[in-house]
């Protein structure tokens, strides 16, 4: 059996991107911490949220925000490219591997959406009349964004049950892992309870740290799995 030593002198660019599930949940969360740390509940006063977003420091903040979730997202693409290479090798008639594709991008699509949505309208104050701040623009944009990212969840979640249907089917991962996809599948349809986040979220940082860890060897279905 090949060491990971070994393994990992044969790391190419698919086993790199794995790494970017990892590199994702780092960025996104700390993109989602610049841009709503220290905000006003947004359905508490409007004077409150006309001095917050009055101020120009935290509209940078919130820019800042924009600009470390969306190069995470940029990294999630990396990773699900990643996947679905894995994924194909066990998925004979295709299917699982154009799932694990097709749920991931529609998540980053509208994951960069919502992100882009709160962003733009919590900072458009720099382009209007004496720097307007509208509360209830700000107020729409917040129930918007979280929707439209609690919306691609679903098709997160289609994603991750694919991978992980075809990682219990194959050994690629422990099974363990494989499992762990389920809950974390669930947990992406019921996005829209925040806390559901950190479970699929887990479920990236593992599956890519295991995926570059086996490096080479991930690509290879054992002899069971090509029986």
């Amino acid at each position: 059996m090949e060491s990971p030593q070994h393994a990992a002198g044969r790391r190419g660019l698919s086993e790199w991107s794995a790494l970017g599930g990892v590199a994702f949940v780092a960025l996104f969360i700390i993109g989602l911490f610049f841009m709503f740390n220290g905000e006003p509940d947004l359905s508490s006063s409007p004077d409150k949220v006309i001095e917050y977003f009055g101020d120009s420091g935290n509209r940078n903040q919130v820019n800042f925000g924009w600009l470390f979730a969306g190069l995470g997202l940029v990294f999630f693409l990396f990773f699900v490219a990643s996947l679905r290479r894995t994924v194909s090798r066990f998925d004979r008639d295709g299917i699982l591997g154009t799932l694990t594709a097709l749920g991931g991008g529609i998540y980053a699509a509208l994951a960069l959406s919502a992100v882009a949505l709160e962003s733009a309208i919590r900072t458009m104050s720099d382009d209007t009349y004496q720097n307007q701040v509208y509360p209830e623009l700000i107020h729409a944009a917040g129930d918007v964004g979280y929707v439209m990212h609690a919306t691609g969840g679903a098709a997160l979640g289609v994603m991750i049950l694919a991978a992980s249907i075809a990682f219990i089917r194959s050994g690629v991962v422990p099974k363990w892992a494989g499992w762990l996809g389920v809950v974390a599948a669930l947990a992406a349809l019921a996005t829209i309870m925040f806390i559901a986040a950190f479970v699929w979220m887990a479920w990236i940082v593992v599956v890519g740290i295991v995926l570059f860890w086996k490096g080479g060897g991930a690509t290879t279905p054992p002899a069971s799995a090509s029986s």
